[in-house]
């Protein structure tokens, strides 16, 4: 199948192929034919209608068709010339071998005129040059002529057959072959280059009358039976007013048809014995009929050819004036034309419709005239450098026509004539006004601005996309010190902190992808010393390329200070939450009191019971050591109840690390655990397993826990409830926190109290002063969780606490 769709598809292109040849060859051999058929009989009709003689036509219009073939055709018409000539001269009397032989160089002159013409001359088909018109008679029509005399005379002179009667048909032959070419082929060529240009239809009736006219006037000048009337010998001239109307109101065309027409008319009569071209010497009657149609025709042709190239000289010039004029008159300047004083001749639509006035209030008035009288002196010292030959361009005031000025920018040229001397000068006007406000305006904003950012606070900078400073403000340069390098131009060298150097570049990287910005604080070394910088950097995206940053705009606001006043406030919370812990277990003595009194009661009465059975002699080693393991125990226990007090009390804070939430709710059980026994109130744990640590300082939320669990345990004593438990539960708060919940069942919290028990000294207890909530939510706060209330009155009141997560170590390098 695939050799077979491979031949098919060679064939398709061999059958285009052959198709297109075929195409080629029929058109060739069509053109040949016509241009063969015409030869022909052109060449029988010359025979019949001008014989010289039984051989010899007196014009021979075959060859104009030759050369007008090779003009238009190229080679393709070679074919039929030769053809053409073959059976012409081989339809004539004459061996064949001769009629061969002069179809030959029949064809050999017209293929060398057609060479002349084409290669040398570049002839214009449509004949619209006067140089096309001398070419084709001297090159084409002349040379023809020389070449058929000379080959022609030296043949004769060659085979001794030069006799007396041999020099007319030898001349007439050569002159009308080129006479033939001279009338015939302008018809021909201009006709096929210019066939497509319809007659103008007002111009149809008088190019009939042109045709009427030539062969009126050619039958008037060549008949004899009219010609004894008005028997002049300058009578065949004529003909020339109708070939100069014909070439002033039409073209090359209708008068190459007009002297056709004529010569066809002269010949013809001349051929009978009339006109008077037809004298007793036949040779000198013919050469003079010659020469006439000669001069007729290239008079004729060139007179045409003449009006044309003036026409279209015309027709260019008036083009481009008018593309000039447009173009002057579209431009958004203004032109204006002076003379040798300044006066103005000239002026452009757009330069009146700048100035607001009209052509006739501008022109004849110098331009001094309409400059604002503060200027003018300026106007003058301008003119005479452009005197001195001075093209530099200028800005002037001008007075439009309401009086309002304009500021115009002049681009002025001088003119000088052929001696030097000055003659005026133009200047293209540009209306700049508009700019020069907007200018005025942009430097009075760039004023403004440069003033605010100049006495900003915050330092400002802006960075290119390859990390260079382009811009920093004063307050910047402040900062890290006058006397230091200039950062403009330069990469952006800070020396951070090194606990801030991995976020800070992690900040920078973030500006260059969407949304583009970025917020974040580092310390940065300044002479001064460590300064904390707050950063406010967004991207600036250029709009008019790809839409991608390019550059980068940073705010640094200095936030030393209240880094300062952070710390003394952290510290300060530290205290108060010391101080709390401290009153938390010495309210919670009493309870911890009686829990250390019981391991203590019990190893005062083992060491008795000891000290007994040794007095009495009956206890043995191995009871002895049992009793005193006891004894040991329950001093652990003592002993850890007091670690558990101190370690609360005096434990050190601002050690953020991750926690186990339910470690911490576990602790804080044991703390409250003796009170809550003391008050009959149930811990309810509720701990979820596989909860992630929470970042967190342990000792500040145990302190927190401690505090909501111990409320709510006072608060079931003070409400006197009947179910009395606390529950305290761990649960995730979504991907980023934990949460632990206090619930008790208590009274509950009024719904205007769920917010104000967070205030400082607001206390719901006869006996309290307020601090604890309140310090609290700040503990909780500084851990970037929450603190709220939620409850339902007489049925309790549950207290929310949410810790971050604790993020991997992987995970924050990231």
């Amino acid at each position: 199948m695939t050799t077979q769709a491979n031949a098919a598809s060679d064939a398709r292109p061999a059958a285009e192929v052959a198709a297109t040849w075929s195409r080629r060859l029929t058109v060739h051999v069509g053109l040949s034919l016509a241009i063969a058929a015409a030869y022909v009989l052109s060449a029988k009709a010359a025979l019949f209608l001008f014989p010289a003689t039984k051989e010899l036509a007196m014009l021979w219009p075959s060859a104009g068709i030759a050369l007008a073939a090779l003009l238009v055709w190229g080679t393709r018409a070679l074919a039929g010339v030769f053809v053409g000539c073959l059976i012409a001269h081989l339809t004539a009397s004459g061996p064949a071998a001769g009629a061969v032989a002069s179809a030959g160089l029949s064809t050999l002159y017209a293929v060398v005129a057609w060479l002349l013409l084409a290669s040398v001359a570049r002839l214009d088909l449509g004949l619209r040059r006067v140089s096309d018109v001398l070419a084709l008679a001297v090159l084409g029509a002349g040379a023809t002529a020389l070449m058929k005399a000379g080959v022609r005379f030296a043949t004769l002179a060659a085979t001794d057959g030069w006799v007396p009667g041999a020099l007319m048909p030898t001349t007439v032959s050569a002159l009308a072959t080129g006479v033939g070419i001279l009338i015939v082929a302008p018809l021909c060529l201009t006709w096929y280059a210019t066939g497509s240009e319809p007659v103008p239809r007002g111009r149809r009736v008088e190019l009939a009358l042109v045709a009427a006219a030539a062969f009126a006037v050619s039958i008037l000048v060549f008949n004899d039976r009219l010609s004894p009337m008005i028997a002049v010998a300058q009578l065949p001239y004529a003909l020339f007013p109708v070939m100069f109307w014909a070439g002033l109101r039409f073209g090359p065309r209708e008068v190459s048809a007009a002297v056709f027409l004529a010569a066809v008319i002269a010949v013809w009569y001349t051929a009978l014995g009339e006109g008077p071209f037809a004298g007793a010497d036949r040779l000198e009657g013919l050469a003079s009929l010659y020469l006439f149609l000669t001069v007729l025709g290239v008079t004729s042709l060139m007179f045409a050819a003449a009006l044309r190239q003036r026409e279209e000289a015309d027709a260019a010039v008036r083009e481009s004036e008018q593309r000039y004029r447009l173009l002057i008159e579209r431009m958004n300047e203004g032109l204006v034309m002076q003379d040798r004083d300044g006066v103005m001749t000239y002026v452009s639509d757009r330069f009146c419709e700048l100035m607001g006035r009209p052509r006739e209030d501008l022109v004849g008035r110098s331009g001094r005239d309409i400059t604002v009288p503060e200027e003018r002196a300026q106007w003058q010292e301008y003119y005479r450098r452009r005197q001195q030959g001075s093209s530099d361009s200028f800005e002037l005031s001008l007075l439009k026509g309401n009086g309002e000025p304009m500021r115009a920018y002049v681009s002025p040229r001088p003119l000088f004539d052929e001696r030097g001397r000055y003659t005026g000068s133009f200047a293209l006007i540009t209306d700049v006004t508009a700019r020069r406000r907007a200018e005025e305006a942009l430097r009075e904003s760039e004023t403004k601005y440069r003033l605010l950012v100049e006495n900003q606070t915050e330092l400002i900078l802006t960075l290119g996309r390859d990390g260079r400073v382009s811009f920093v403000s004063l307050s910047y340069r402040q900062l890290f010190g006058a006397d230091a390098a200039d950062p403009v131009g330069r990469p952006l060298a800070l020396e951070v902190h090194e606990d801030d150097r991995q976020a800070t570049a992690r900040a920078w990287a973030a500006v260059w992808q969407p949304p583009y910005s970025a917020s974040f604080e580092n310390r940065v070394r300044t002479p001064k010393g460590w300064c904390w910088l707050a950063w406010s950097v967004r991207a600036i995206r250029d709009a008019a390329a790809s839409g991608e940053p390019d550059s980068v705009v940073a705010v640094a606001r200095d936030v030393t200070d209240r880094h300062r006043a952070e710390e003394q406030a952290r510290q300060h919370l530290q205290s108060l939450a010391h101080v709390s812990r401290v009153s938390s277990m010495g309210e919670m003595a009493s309870a911890i009191a009686h829990e250390i009194n019981q391991p203590l009661t019990a190893i005062a009465n083992y060491a008795y019971a000891c000290i007994r059975l040794l007095r009495g002699g009956q206890a043995t080693g191995e009871e002895a050591l049992e009793v005193m393991q006891r004894v040991a125990t329950e001093a652990e226990r003592a002993g850890e109840i007091v670690r558990k007090m101190r370690s609360f009390v005096r434990g050190e804070e601002g050690q953020v690390s991750a926690v186990d939430a339910n470690f911490l709710v576990a602790e804080v059980l044991r703390l409250a655990a003796p009170e809550a026994r003391q008050s009959c109130v149930e811990l309810v744990p509720a701990l979820a397993p596989g909860l992630p640590e929470a970042l967190a300082d342990s000792i500040q939320i145990q302190q927190v826990l401690l505090n909501l669990v111990r409320n709510a345990v006072e608060a079931i004593v003070a409400g006197d409830c009947a179910e009395r438990s606390v529950r305290i539960e761990t649960a995730r708060c979504g991907p980023d926190f934990l949460e632990i919940r206090v619930s008790d069942t208590g009274p509950g919290l009024a719904p205007e109290a769920l917010e104000k028990v967070f205030e400082p000294f607001f206390t719901t207890k006869a006996d309290g002063i307020g601090i604890g909530l309140a310090l609290s939510r700040s503990i909780v706060d500084a851990h970037g969780g929450r603190l709220w209330a939620t409850a339902t009155p007489g049925r309790g009141a549950t207290f929310h606490l949410t810790l971050p997560v604790a993020t991997a170590p992987d995970e924050t390098d990231a």
